[in-house]
């Protein structure tokens, strides 16, 4: 589970120490451009800058809400392709690697070197100037002033509803938007009530809610990207990879269902 700070967070403390996550998952990813790890938890620390940027009242948050979420966009094939990755290396044997590797690799590349580009250097300070401008030009304000009551239960609000419609319809759109409203709803909780009685159960669940969907949307995109791995002309004619294949989509798809129990037994709880 989730471990819970005693003492709240300005806003902007809690931005500029997600901003020096970023910056190291960033490095840490250029070293080892092959691995998905840095570059996964690169992109739920985007997500964690997201939803603290709506805690902001201020009249440019909403635009640089919307930077980071095309930079976030900018990065998300290239992420899924390396996860999928490393399920293959983790689920097939190595006579199927070789199969795989020239499809895997000529589909990977552009999503690769997109992600390569927008975490260079140059790119990345270009990325810094307008953030840090925008950072170093907010007040710090306490956490309990800035985070109002009217804010936590617009969140709490937006939350419920989607957890009824979850519920109700299963719809998957509403998955990703249940996954959103956790996050704001738990940063909300995090910046206003981390010490008091109850808060900190209260956040660890509406986090657990949130990484369970989060793995769960990583899953989904991993079928799709098999799905288009077993269609090319590496590996379609091949019968015993494609049966294979076809075995590792059932065990991802038992895994997606199980983390969706998971989230419909903390919803109902």
């Amino acid at each position: 589970m989730s471990q819970v700070n005693s003492q709240p967070k300005s806003q902007i403390a809690a931005l500029r120490d997600a901003s020096g996550d970023l910056e190291q998952l960033r490095k840490e990813w250029l070293k080892k451009p092959h691995e998905a790890t840095a570059l996964w938890q690169f992109d739920r620390v985007v997500n964690d800058t997201i939803y603290l940027i709506h805690t902001l009242d201020d009249v440019q948050a909403a635009k640089l809400g919307k930077r980071w979420i095309k930079l976030q966009l900018k990065l998300e094939m290239g992420t899924h392709w390396l996860n999928t990755v490393d399920v293959l290396r983790q689920s097939l044997p190595e006579s199927d690697h070789a199969k795989l590797a020239g499809a895997v690799q000529r589909l990977s590349k552009k999503p690769l070197e997109q992600c390569q580009k927008i975490l260079s250097k140059s790119e990345w300070t270009r990325i810094r100037r307008w953030w840090y401008g925008y950072l170093d030009a907010l007040p710090d304000r306490d956490p309990i002033d800035a985070i109002g009551i009217e804010r936590a239960e617009k969140a709490f609000h937006r939350f419920s509803k989607l957890k009824i419609r979850v519920l109700k319809h299963d719809r998957f759109q509403d998955w990703l938007k249940l996954e959103s409203a956790a996050g704001e709803l738990r940063t909300c909780l995090v910046l206003r009530t981390p010490n008091v009685e109850n808060g900190g159960a209260d956040i660890v669940g509406f986090s657990d809610i949130e990484c369970h969907i989060r793995s769960w949307r990583r899953i989904a995109t991993t079928l799709k990207i098999l799905d288009i791995l077993e269609l090319t002309p590496e590996i379609e004619d091949d019968l015993n990879i494609t049966e294979r294949m076809s075995e590792l989509r059932l065990q991802q798809r038992l895994r997606a269902h199980k983390l969706q129990e998971k989230v419909r037994a903390l919803l109902t709880a």
